[in-house]
């Protein structure tokens, strides 16, 4: 509430960063207080959030957000970095989306999960209802560090706002993936690179410590071959998991497809062993990528002495 205040009455502050470590306040009041400050503050252009939410189960803490959101209109930058251990309905991404839906002035939004509780992943379907409603953004950074939504649903609803955003010109996206066996986030992901039309440049980080399919490389490079806006890609996986040749098959073939892609950087280092035809399955494809200025490629194999490079 003190802090709503001082907010309020504020007038010379452009930035400010908050972190609140919440171990007791079961209700999440504080949120009350710092929907009232952003409301009503008119000079603050970046705002850095750092939420350990060990209390509020309800996740209403996340209203509070919406509210301040909704209502300001100073606002250019906004990171939130949130480590979710109570939260299991994920009601914090609700009030998020709703504040990205309202909100008129954010150009850059800066988002850090590390989910411990929500098994549903249902904060990715606040976030994309934000996405899908936001008009004002040209750049989403989104970190994902994901222990405990096994179905991976987190990714439909980014998949949902991707595919309904028409402002959006930069993406990147890092992804530790400790839960989704099924790798079906990257098949969401890919729903939406194919429906998106205003992304001109996206960066990929995949850290895939579970799904041993490949799955997640297949939905991506559908995304990938369907998309026509964008000009420039950054891949890079480091794989723990998936023993199957697709990993670097259904990426490089899909790839191929692509016609608006001018600069390609690829960086794969593979911890698995396994012998991967890279000639056959990567080189040769990437090769029918007419559009290409710029391709950089960096295989790095860790446990495995026989690589095929013709």
């Amino acid at each position: 509430i003190g802090l709503g205040e001082g907010l309020s009455n504020n007038k010379s502050l452009t930035s400010f960063t908050l972190t609140v470590h919440d171990y007791d306040n079961a209700s999440g009041v504080w949120g009350t207080g710092l929907a009232r400050g952003l409301s009503n503050n008119k000079s603050l252009t970046s705002f850095t959030l750092t939420v350990h939410n060990y209390a509020n189960a309800s996740g209403v803490w996340g209203t509070g957000l919406a509210r301040g959101l909704s209502n300001n209109k100073s606002l250019t930058s906004f990171t939130l970095t949130v480590h979710n251990y109570a939260n299991a309905s994920g009601v914090w991404g609700t009030g998020l989306g709703e504040g990205l839906s309202n909100n008129k002035s954010l150009t850059s939004f800066t988002l850090t999960v590390h989910n411990y509780a929500d098994a549903s992943g249902g904060w990715g379907i606040g976030l994309g209802e934000g996405l899908s409603n936001n008009k004002s953004l040209t750049s989403f950074t989104l970190t994902v560090h994901d222990y405990d939504n096994a179905s991976g649903s987190w990714g439909f609803g980014l998949g949902e706002g991707l595919s309904n955003d028409k402002s959006l010109t930069s993406f990147t996206l890092t992804v530790h993936n400790y839960a989704n066996a099924s790798g079906v986030w990257g098949t969401d992901l890919g729903e939406g690179l194919s429906n998106n039309k205003s992304l001109t440049s996206f960066t990929l980080t995949v850290h895939n410590y579970t799904n041993a399919s490949g799955v997640w490389g297949t939905g991506l490079g559908e995304g990938l071959s369907n998309n026509k806006s964008l000009t420039s890609l950054t891949l890079t996986v480091h794989n723990y998991a998936d023993s199957s040749e697709s990993l670097v098959h259904n990426l490089a073939k899909s790839l191929a497809k692509s016609c608006s892609l001018k600069s390609l950087k690829l960086v794969i280092n593979d911890h698995t062993g396994v012998n991967r035809d890279l000639d056959d399955r990567l080189f040769k494809s990437l090769e029918k990528i007419k559009s290409l200025t710029l391709l950089s490629i960096s295989v790095s194999f860790y446990g495995e002495d026989n690589v095929k490079l013709n």
